[in-house]
Formats: C-alpha cells, structure tokens, sequence
C-alpha cells in the first residue's frame, strides 16, 4: 500500500497479560487506604495496647461456662476501669446474650445495650454516611474506619436490645422502629431473621412467617450465621412444626414431622 506508515501485511502487535490477582478480602480489591502517621505518645501506646489486651483476654473467658464467675468478676472490674470503652461493652453484651444465659440476663442485655447507644452520636455517625468520604485522604479514611465501627456496634446492639425486648414482652416495636433506621431488615439481609419472624409473629402475619421459614430451611439456615442469632435447620423445622400445630394444619405437621426425622435422624444404620 501506497503512502509511509503502511505496511501490506502489517505492524505486528504484541501484549503481556500478568496472572490474575485475587483479592483475598473486599479492602484488598480496593486497594490499600492510606494512613496518618501514628502520634501517639509512647505512654498512650502503652495504656491503649493494655487496654485492647485486657479486653482480649477477657473475651477468651467468654466460650466455657467453666470461667463463667472469671468472666464476670474481670468485666465488672473493667468496666469500671473503662466505663465508656466500646469494645468492652460489645463483649458484655455478646457474652450475656448468649443462647444458655440470656433468659436470665435480659434486663442486664437492655441495659447495657441502652449503655453503647448512649455513647455514640448518632447525629454525626448520620450525618458522615450522608456524604461521601475522600478515599485518597488518610484523615478521611481513618474517621471513615472510625464511623463504621461505630455503626457495627450500633447496629449489633439495637438488634441484640430488640430480641431482649421481644423476650420480655415489653418495648420490641420501638427496639425495632430504632434498629431499621441503620440497617434494612427486611429483604437482603437475612442476618436479622429472628427479628422479623417476631415482629411478623406479633403482627399475626403467620403467612409471612411461614414463607420466610421455608426461605431459610432451604438453605439449612445458613443465610443467619453471623447475625444475633443463627438458626440451625432442626430450630428452623421446630419453628415451622410449631407454627402449623398453631394454626391447625395436622396434616402439613405430620409430614413435616417425617421429614425431620429423616432430615435430623439421631443415629444411623450399621451397614
């Protein structure tokens, strides 16, 4: 072909294409935030490294009831010591929530839930997340850190606070009304089912009960793990066979009755 720059058979074009990368956790396929230099005094280092340690070793006592009295006596003493430090509240709460203690400890549960929604302004926490934050500016992303580990605990404790409330028959729907103005409930986000099946049971919304129910049987309850309270597939059936004996329907709780036995048999046969 006629003309510089043109070549009959044409300029050969090569590219190199690296491996794919993958993003061990959500924060590494967003890159790195960067971050202000630390500080802090070598003193605040220490008291705060103390701090974090202590409620660390305190959290190891929380999974055995056999350091059930260690537990206690460590977290009264340290909040005390540390009345208005979040993390530690947060560990209270998980500890006395708990599926073996919470019947007995639900006014505690409430009230130090009450304890951690006192110390957050939600005001600023609603008026951060009603903006953007500048993901190139280390002050920016270190507040940004700041407020949504706010909002966990925030959220954490409306919802461990509303199922407290259900319990003791006394402020659910206002616990709920609160906790829905942080975190949708409802559709995606199945971590909060135990709340919803309450609120649709009060309600007299059996239907509803039912259809989520079956949602969750579906996928063995694993749409509630890492919520306040993840629900196994024999809680779920129990729930449901309760459910139909409620509103008459023998037949469905029969069979629903052999479908547990074969779904949860308590021993198998020897081949």
């Amino acid at each position: 072909l006629p003309g510089a720059g043109k070549r009959p058979s044409g300029f050969p074009v090569r590219a190199v294409v690296g491996p794919k990368m993958d993003a061990k956790s959500p924060s590494d396929a967003k890159g790195v935030a960067p971050e202000l230099p630390d500080e802090r005094s070598v003193t605040e280092k220490i008291d705060e490294g103390v701090k974090a340690l202590k409620v660390s070793e305190l959290d190891k006592l929380s999974g055995s009831d056999e350091d059930k009295e260690k537990f206690e006596d460590l977290y009264a003493s340290l909040s005390k010591e540390y009345p208005d430090h979040l993390p530690l509240l947060i560990s209270g709460l998980k500890y006395y929530d708990h599926k073996d203690r919470r019947a007995n400890n639900l006014e505690k549960i409430v009230k130090i839930a009450d304890c951690i929604v006192a110390l957050i302004d939600e005001k600023d926490l609603a008026a951060h997340f009603g903006t953007e934050h500048d993901k190139e500016d280390a002050k920016a992303c270190k507040e940004h850190k700041e407020m949504e580990e706010k909002k966990a605990f925030l959220v954490e404790s409306l919802a461990r606070k509303a199922r407290a409330a259900a319990d003791k028959k006394e402020g659910f729907s206002d616990a709920l009304m609160h906790l829905k103005k942080w975190v949708d409930i409802d559709n995606s986000n199945l971590k909060y089912s135990i709340l919803v099946l309450e609120r649709d049971a009060q309600a007299g919304r059996s239907g509803s009960v039912l259809k989520l129910l079956n949602t969750l049987i579906k996928t063995n309850g694993e749409d509630t793990k890492g919520g306040i309270c993840p629900l196994s597939k024999s809680e779920l059936l129990e729930r449901r066979a309760a459910l139909f004996e409620k509103l008459g329907y023998s037949h469905l709780l029969t069979n629903d009755k052999k479908w547990r036995a074969i779904a949860s048999p308590k021993s198998y046969a020897l081949f």
